[in-house]
């Protein structure tokens, strides 16, 4: 941590108990996308080689997002189709 310079934006705020079960949802639904039951599951496939992940640069993730849109809002969840 660098004591001279302590700035960055805060996208978010809120309290921790809406984000947990949010990230509750997205390892269920990533876990289900590859194919694992569990956490000890995805650890055990990860190890064997069984599943592979692959490193992306930030560069590869900017061109991997929307295009070609005048404006557009990203949110990290929201509470449901329709809703804000």
């Amino acid at each position: 941590i660098n004591a001279e310079y302590m700035g960055g934006t805060v996208v978010d705020k809120g309290s921790i108990k809406e984000l947990v079960p949010y990230l509750v949802k997205g390892l269920q639904h990533s876990c289900q996308d590859i194919g694992v039951r569990s956490l000890d599951e995805l650890k055990d496939a990860s190890f064997s080689g069984a599943i592979r992940f692959e490193k992306r640069t930030h560069a590869a993730q900017a061109e991997g997002g929307v295009h070609g849109m005048h404006s557009y809002k990203k949110r990290l969840y929201s509470s449901g189709p329709g809703q804000s």
